[in-house]
């Protein structure tokens, strides 16, 4: 890594520091404080060991020439589950506020993530199809 890099960080990591306490009372900072290391925790103890079962799993039950397409979509049904699991979660609902999450997101997820894979299995379909008569050629 150049150093330049590594400086810019470092500098654009102060400056957030410095803004956060500059202009945050100290409940505010405890807030702050517990995100960041829940955060952190979340990811360790939950996220990073959950990926890894998963890709070990995928390694040893998936066959190498359709694994790429099962990764990618694995990769993408996590990014959309990501930004999915706000409105799942229903947080922001109230009753009295019909406009708020006014639609069934579960669906809509469900559906999001059908397409998702429909569009993985046309897509390693039509490849090994291609692949096959390319063999079949020479």
């Amino acid at each position: 890594m150049r150093p330049a890099f590594a400086l810019t960080g470092v500098g654009l990591a102060l400056y957030g520091i410095v803004g956060l306490v500059g202009s945050t009372s100290q409940r505010g900072l405890i807030s702050a404080a517990k995100w960041f290391i829940g955060g952190a925790l979340v990811h360790d103890l939950l996220l990073a060991p959950v990926v890894l079962a998963i890709g070990v799993l995928v390694v040893r039950w998936v066959p190498g020439r359709i694994r790429p397409y099962v990764q990618a979509g694995l990769f993408i049904t996590a990014a959309l589950t990501l930004i999915a699991l706000p409105f799942l979660s229903g947080r922001g609902y109230h009753r009295t506020n019909p406009s708020a999450l006014p639609l069934n997101y579960g669906r809509g997820y469900a559906i999001a993530v059908a397409v998702v894979w429909l569009t993985i299995a046309i897509v390693a379909f039509v490849r090994s199809l291609r692949r096959a008569n390319s063999a079949d050629r020479s």
